[in-house]
């Protein structure tokens, strides 16, 4: 556990350097850092929720994770704009939602449907 705490307070500390030689306020560096401290634990359990609401998820996350790599390695050939991307990854995760609840509905009874 402590080299895990070591790592990532190492990690951590390479990304403000790397901040503090781009932007000169020292504000702006301290509280984009504290923001993101605390928003990454609540966006874990946002991330873990999302999972465990449908079953295509995972594998849509690993086709979105196969795109970016592609696009990583053929960048110098193709250009995508980020605005692009980021629409075709969130659509594709919307549509995986919506196919898995459409197909975990059609496998309930009726009788639990209407206990609701």
């Amino acid at each position: 556990m402590f080299l895990v705490v070591v790592a990532f307070f190492g990690d951590t500390g390479k990304v403000v350097l790397a901040k503090a030689e781009s932007f000169q306020d020292v504000f702006l560096n301290f509280s984009s850092s504290a923001l993101a401290l605390f928003a990454i634990r609540s966006l874990f359990f946002v991330v873990r929720d999302f999972f465990s609401l449908s079953s295509l998820t995972r594998s849509t996350l690993a086709v979105v994770l196969l795109l970016m790599g592609l696009e990583m390695l053929a960048g110098h050939a193709v250009y995508v704009s980020a605005f692009t991307s980021c629409l075709v990854f969130a659509c594709m995760l919307a549509l995986s939602v919506g196919v898995s609840t459409l197909h975990e509905c059609h496998e309930k009874p009726l009788s639990d449907l209407r206990a609701f």
